[in-house]
């Protein structure tokens, strides 16, 4: 096998992981948490597998088994989602493909301000769940607010 396969093989078994996960966690208490501690996990896995992340190059859903763990991935998201909404807990007019917009959307803020301190990426997937809250503003955001210097990377002062 080549590399690729090596990396596309290694892709799936993160995605069965999170499929696994998704399947257990429709059978939670609170389906809100649910669907938002899946997200949590899945920003969680892509940070600290940021490396086998970035190795995918940008056609990697032309690969059939990473393809077919997207689509049963994106199946349990959206079974997740009904479930958060039918309990309340989610806006009634979003779907599947807007949570996964923007859980990539913070995937993508992190792995560009990757000095930045992992507690933003939990706060800007609190700002997610609160813009897909049916009650926003329910939970305080976690962390502190960030402030432009928390973007520019350390850089020592030039002598």
């Amino acid at each position: 096998p080549s590399k690729e396969h090596l990396i596309a093989a290694i892709v799936v078994e993160r995605m069965r992981q999170m499929i696994d996960r998704g399947r257990a966690l429709l059978d939670a208490e609170d389906a809100g948490d649910a669907l938002f501690g899946l997200l949590d996990e899945s920003v969680g896995l892509q940070q600290a597998d940021r490396a086998l992340f970035d190795a995918l190059d940008d056609n990697w859903l032309t690969n059939d088994e990473i393809r077919a763990a997207h689509v049963e991935m994106m199946s349990v998201l959206d079974a997740l989602l009904v479930r958060a909404q039918a309990a309340g807990a989610v806006r009634d007019d979003v779907g599947a493909v807007d949570v996964l917009m923007m859980v990539k959307g913070v995937c993508e803020a992190m792995r560009s301000f990757q000095h930045v301190d992992p507690a933003v990426g939990a706060r800007q997937l609190d700002l997610v769940r609160a813009a897909l809250s049916a009650s926003p503003g329910r939970a305080p955001l976690r962390g502190r607010r960030p402030a432009l210097e928390d973007l520019e990377p350390n850089v020592p002062a030039s002598a």
